[in-house]
C-alpha cells in the first residue's frame, strides 16, 4: 500500500487484462490491493494483497510480448499532457470523437451523393487531431 510509479502501472494494467475493473494511475491503494487479492484467489496463490514475484509471474502471462512493458508512459499519456484538452473535449474524449467521426466517415464514403460529407467528416477528423495534439503539448 502507497507505493507509486510504473511498476505500480505495470501491475494494473496487467490486472485489467486479468478482467479487473481498476483505473491504471500508479497509486496502490485499496482499489488495487483488492483486484490483487482476487487475482490471487483466483490465480490459486496465497491472497495476500501483495504484488510479489509469484503474483507477477502469473499476471506475466496477460503480457502481449515477454518484454513488453506496461506501465511505461509515454509523454502523451501523461495526466498533464491528457488535461491539456479538458477544455474542448478531454484528452481521452478527443480521440474517441476522432475515431467516431472516422467511422461515420468510412460508412458514408460508399454511398452516392455523400462523398462530400465523407471528405468534411475526415477533414473535422484530423482538425480534432491536431487540436488535441496542441492541447496535449500545451498541458505537457
Amino acid at each position: 500500500m502507497g507505493s507509486t510509479g510504473a511498476r505500480v502501472r505495470e501491475l494494473q494494467a496487467l490486472l485489467v487484462r486479468a478482467g479487473h475493473a481498476l483505473k491504471v494511475d500508479g497509486d496502490y491503494g485499496p482499489s488495487t490491493k483488492s483486484a490483487v487479492l482476487a487475482f490471487q484467489r483466483f490465480a490459486g496463490l496465497i491472497a495476500d494483497g501483495v504484488a510479489g514475484p509469484e503474483t507477477m509471474r502469473a499476471l506475466a502471462s496477460f503480457k502481449v510480448a515477454p518484454d513488453e512493458r506496461p506501465g511505461a508512459v509515454g509523454p502523451l499519456q501523461t495526466d498533464q499532457a491528457k488535461q491539456g484538452g479538458t477544455a474542448i473535449l478531454g484528452g481521452a474524449a478527443i480521440e474517441t470523437a476522432r475515431q467516431q467521426i472516422e467511422n461515420a466517415a468510412d460508412r458514408l464514403a460508399p454511398i452516392p451523393g455523400f462523398e462530400w460529407l465523407s471528405g468534411a467528416l475526415t477533414v473535422i477528423a484530423v482538425l480534432l487531431v491536431l487540436g488535441g495534439l496542441g492541447w496535449a503539448a500545451y498541458g505537457w
